[in-house]
């Protein structure tokens, strides 16, 4: 299984160290998840709503220790994350 930082390399960008989800960064990815676009009936079970409550979050990340890691981009196209417990 590939780590956080793998899938998202953002992550290691200086402004993006402050997030919260870097402390994360190396723990093992076990999901990718979209939460932007239509579903296939071939990919379905790569679409899922974000748990969380930003609106940003167009892919997201469950891994292995309970926590899912959003990622998105702002209104002037700057990457953001966002943690949430599952």
């Amino acid at each position: 299984m590939p780590k956080l930082i793998d899938v998202a390399p953002d992550l290691a960008r200086p402004g993006n160290q402050k997030s919260p989800a870097y402390e994360w960064r190396d723990c093992q990815v076990r999901q990718i998840r979209s939460s932007a676009g239509a579903p296939c009936s071939t990919h379905s079970e790569l679409f899922a709503p974000w748990p969380g409550i930003e609106r940003f979050v167009e892919q997201w990340y469950v891994l292995d220790n309970g926590r899912a890691v959003g990622k998105g981009f702002d209104e002037s196209g700057e990457t953001r994350f966002a943690v949430v417990p599952l």
